[in-house]
């Protein structure tokens, strides 16, 4: 969408009535749950309709990220009307950067957590405003991580296996002549 040429005219000429039709249609196109159009001082343009939080609930300067106050983060993570949700921030260049398209999906249970299995997590803080603070527990399931070792698992039980089975036929053979001068002896 952001290098289509007619979205480009739209954009720098500001028709809101040709971007807001081009930001739904992309939205549903690839699954987002919201796609706005921001100037570059992070104001909103336009925004798709299919979700009502796209037009009410967007904060000024959404596009600058917390962590290192850049228009230019592709990537960042915003609360908007009490929704966590990850934003990927690509620039429309005509032939520069004249705005910034966003979109948007909200992260929940069902984003974060797709099996249910015991998981190794990790606490990490994603981003921290004045008004709010996202947390993330990461997770790595244990049962992928045992997998990587059940392998090594196999071949250390195969070699203690043999080495076992030496060591009894060693301890065989040795007592065999150990006791043979005693038995001569006897005999």
């Amino acid at each position: 969408m952001i290098a289509d040429f007619g979205f480009k005219t739209a954009v720098t000429a500001f028709d809101v009535a040709t971007i807001q039709p081009a930001l739904e249609n992309n939205s549903v196109r690839i699954g987002a749950e919201i796609m706005l159009l921001a100037d570059l001082d992070g104001e909103l343009i336009a925004a798709s309709s299919n979700k009502p939080v796209a037009h009410t609930g967007f904060p000024p300067q959404i596009l600058l990220s917390e962590s290192n106050q850049s228009i230019n983060a592709p990537s960042s993570i915003a609360m908007i009307d009490g929704q966590i949700f990850q934003l990927v921030n690509l620039p429309v260049k005509a032939p520069v950067t004249v705005a910034r398209a966003v979109s948007g999906q909200s992260v929940d249970q069902a984003f974060a957590f797709n099996k249910v299995h015991e998981y190794l997590s990790l606490k990490t803080s994603l981003t921290a405003t004045a008004d709010y603070q996202v947390d993330a527990i990461l997770f790595a399931s244990l049962d992928e991580a045992y997998a990587r070792y059940a392998m090594l698992k196999e071949q250390i039980l195969v070699i203690a296996g043999i080495t076992l089975f030496l060591s009894l036929l060693a301890t065989i053979m040795i007592s065999r002549n150990i006791t043979r001068p005693i038995a001569n002896l006897v005999a």
